[in-house]
This record gives structure tokens, C-alpha cells and sequence, in this order.
């Protein structure tokens, strides 16, 4: 009966001496697969026309449209899209998963899991934003770089 109550208290341990690194992955795992799907939002929102004919009436319907109203001054309206709302999440729990990955690094929690968390957070920003994900790649490191100078073994 001792043994039973050490183990959980030995997994529960071992799971609050990790948390950064499993959030960290959870949250770059999660980041990463709405990043994958969010091509396929706008997609399914506007499926593409089926045959030729009905491009060319679509086309001519809008250039007839064009040609025919008179140009009415009208305040354009900034609208997200649903597909926006969805990359820019990904990218933030992307961001997050390999932020507390970092953070996991720092505090010596599991190196695998902390570089697994950041690879991951960082696959996920640069599916949508390759040059944010450069920014953030060596905001990273060098915030790495720098917390390990202030750890000592």
C-alpha cells in the first residue's frame, strides 16, 4: 500500500517538474496542427467553381455589374477573415509552445521535450510567417544563449 501512494506521488512529481516542457509541447503541437489546417478553412468556405462555363458567367456577371452601377463613394469595410483569425492563433500557440520550451531549457527540465516544444513552436509560426519566424528563431536563442549564462550546474 506504501508502494501505490510513492509511485503516484513519484508521477505527479515528475509531471509538476516538467510542466513548462509538456505546456510548452502541448501548446506547440497544438499551434502547429491549426497552422496545418488553416489553408484548408478558406477552402472549404469558397470551393472553386466546377467547369468552365461557370467561370465565364461569373465573370461576365461582375464585369456587366461594373460597368453598369455608377461609382458610389463607399466607405470599404476592414473585415477579418475566419482564415486569418485561425493562422494568427496557430502562430501564437506556436509562439507560446516554443517560448515556455525556452523556459523549460532554462530551468533544466527535459532537453528533449524543451527542443521538441521549440522545434515544433517554431514550425508552427514559420508555416504561416517565414520571417517572423526567423525573428522569433533568434529572439529565441540568443534569450537561450543569455539564461544560460545565468545557470550554473
Amino acid at each position: 500500500m506504501d508502494t501505490v501512494a510513492h509511485i503516484c506521488d513519484v508521477e505527479a512529481s515528475v509531471f509538476f517538474c516538467r510542466r513548462f516542457g509538456l505546456l510548452g509541447l502541448s501548446f506547440a503541437i497544438l499551434g502547429l496542427a491549426i497552422a496545418l489546417i488553416s489553408p484548408l478553412i478558406e477552402d472549404s468556405r469558397h470551393p472553386p467553381p466546377t467547369n468552365l462555363s461557370s467561370v465565364l458567367t461569373e465573370t461576365a456577371e461582375q464585369i456587366k455589374e461594373k460597368l453598369t452601377k455608377p461609382d458610389m463613394p463607399v466607405e470599404p469595410r476592414r473585415r477579418v477573415s475566419v482564415r486569418t483569425i485561425v493562422m494568427i492563433s496557430g502562430s501564437v500557440l506556436g509562439f507560446l509552445g516554443a517560448a515556455l520550451g525556452t523556459a523549460a531549457w532554462g530551468r533544466r527540465e527535459s532537453t528533449r521535450i524543451a527542443g521538441i516544444a521549440v522545434a515544433l513552436g517554431l514550425a508552427a509560426i514559420a508555416w504561416n510567417y517565414f520571417l517572423s519566424a526567423v525573428i522569433a528563431a533568434l529572439a529565441l536563442f540568443l534569450l537561450a544563449w543569455i539564461l544560460s549564462h545565468f545557470t550554473h550546474y
